[in-house]
């Protein structure tokens, strides 16, 4: 028998197995199972990359080291105060709404609240 014959006439088995397997894998395929898969590689990735910055030597430190060092020089410390000045203001205002939002999502409501009187008749 030749490769494009045996292509070309399935057995009498193979015709039910093959549309028996469509039909689980049609059932039982989740439809979450590729953005798990995506969500497993990317964290699999993030994973090697933070143990390279933290064990791979570039020059005299790793990665980190070398975050770490630029972060701690008087100028990084003058950028850090400046942005805490510019942006004080607006965690201010951000936090009042929020504390505002949250005493009234949780007050109590009088016992009537939300009950319509019933139409008269």
């Amino acid at each position: 028998m030749s490769h494009r014959r045996l292509a070309c006439r399935p057995s009498r088995g193979g015709a039910q197995f093959a549309r028996r397997l469509r039909e689980v894998a049609a059932v039982d395929t989740p439809r979450y199972a590729p953005r798990v898969i995506r969500f497993v590689f990317t964290l699999l990735i993030v994973g090697v990359l933070v143990f390279l910055g933290a064990t791979v030597k570039l020059g005299k430190r790793t990665f980190f080291g070398h975050v770490s060092a630029i972060w701690s020089t008087d100028e990084a410390k003058d950028m850090r105060e400046g942005v805490s000045e510019k942006a004080a203001p607006v965690v201010e205002k951000v936090k009042r709404g929020v504390e505002a939002g949250y005493k009234e999502a949780t007050k109590d409501a009088p016992a009537d609240a939300g009950v319509a009187p019933a139409p008269a008749r």
